[in-house]
């Protein structure tokens, strides 16, 4: 069975896997620059799974990040432990998500540059980076309630101002209706919005929805580390990794290849719609400061294609300026939906708008 071909810097969320997508191909629709596929173990496998073919770098097991200390601290919550990790002093304080598939270590230039200005948080979600796997939900109010269980553990109490990059965004956008004013401004970059439910015909993304056969052979970890000792499960990244700051590398390609990682990002992506559906049944953020910042291209082998896309995303994310009274919207020259963290000169301009936004809230 071919496999999808996947290029450099293909937009997680709004990339074009086929209909039935593989599990491969499903991933890297979702996961920041990784793609996970499957490899033919027996005819009835295939047949069962209708998987693509794609020979990788096995998946790294999950205690790989082990080899890396953490740069934040381990906070226990329900017999599990999650990532958080906090730099600067100020208020408000900055939240950073990241979208599906992705960590804390996708925020690691912007988060540099913000502690300058503020106290600013990363943090992995369950499954990622240094926290632990969970088998909670991965729709946008599980993952909002546990991000404000993981913060009053960690005492930090806001008040917040929250950012969310791709479907980081659809989770932030449910964290601030779940804070009240504990959340001062919104800041959502590339954020999924839930028009892409409706719209993506417009431009021939196919529409959202589980893969039965993924989503079964993520639902349970036995099952799953059974595809991946077989040699079902392949993982392997496009990312140019120098495009973060050399001391991040190392961790960086380690968290891209972790399994755990591979089937947590499966599981977000099988809750999309749902993410989507809850943030799109909320009420406005009234006077509530939110700067949307939108990626300037589309990358495709079709040119037109691309356009055409680009276009389609700027006015998905223009749809976000009516969730309140004071939005702005920018977008970043030459930026595509990962540049917007990756490449040093864009996370630039995303890191002088939560400044600005930190700066405009300290005068009031």
């Amino acid at each position: 069975m071919p496999t999808v071909p996947w290029t450099k810097s293909v937009a997680p969320e709004t990339a074009d896997p086929p209909p039935r997508a593989s599990l491969r191909a499903r991933i890297a629709w979702l996961c920041h620059l990784t793609r996970v596929a499957a490899v033919g173990w027996a005819a009835w496998i295939f047949a069962l799974c209708g998987l693509g073919l794609f020979f990788g770098t096995p998946a790294l097991a999950d205690s790989d990040m082990a080899g890396f200390p953490p740069p934040g601290r381990l906070i226990g919550l329900d017999g599990h432990r999650l990532h958080l990790f906090c730099a600067g002093r100020g208020t408000p304080t900055v939240i950073l998500e990241e979208g599906g598939g992705g960590g804390s270590l996708n925020w690691t230039w912007i988060q540099r540059k913000v502690a300058a200005t503020t106290r600013v948080c990363s943090y992995d979600r369950s499954g990622h980076g240094w926290s632990d796997s969970s088998d909670t939900p991965r729709d946008a109010d599980t993952v909002g309630r546990e991000l404000d269980a993981l913060l009053k553990s960690a005492g930090e109490r806001g008040p917040f101002i929250a950012v969310g990059h791709s479907l980081g965004g659809a989770y932030v956008r449910m964290f601030a209706a779940q804070q009240g004013n504990n959340v001062v401004g919104l800041v959502l970059v590339d954020a999924t919005n839930p028009s892409v439910l409706t719209t993506r015909d417009e431009v021939g993304l196919p529409p959202i929805e589980k893969g039965a056969v993924a989503s079964f052979i993520v639902s349970n970890k036995v099952l799953y580390r059974i595809a991946d000792r077989i040699g079902l499960i392949r993982v392997t990244y496009d990312i140019d990794l120098n495009d973060f700051p050399p001391d991040a590398v190392p961790a960086m390609r380690t968290f891209l290849l972790s399994r755990e990682r591979a089937r947590t990002a499966v599981r977000e992506l099988d809750s999309v719609s749902d993410t989507l559906r809850q943030i799109g049944s909320l009420s406005g953020v009234g006077s509530m400061p939110v700067v949307v910042i939108s990626s300037d291209r589309w990358i495709d082998k079709d040119p037109e294609i691309a356009t055409r896309r680009a276009e389609w995303n700027k006015k998905q994310q223009r749809n976000w300026l009516a969730i309140s009274s004071n939005s702005q919207f920018q977008i970043v020259p030459e930026s595509d939906h990962l540049s917007l963290l990756s490449k040093k000169e864009h996370a630039a301009a995303v890191s002088d708008a939560i400044n600005r936004m930190v700066r405009s809230l300290k005068r009031r």
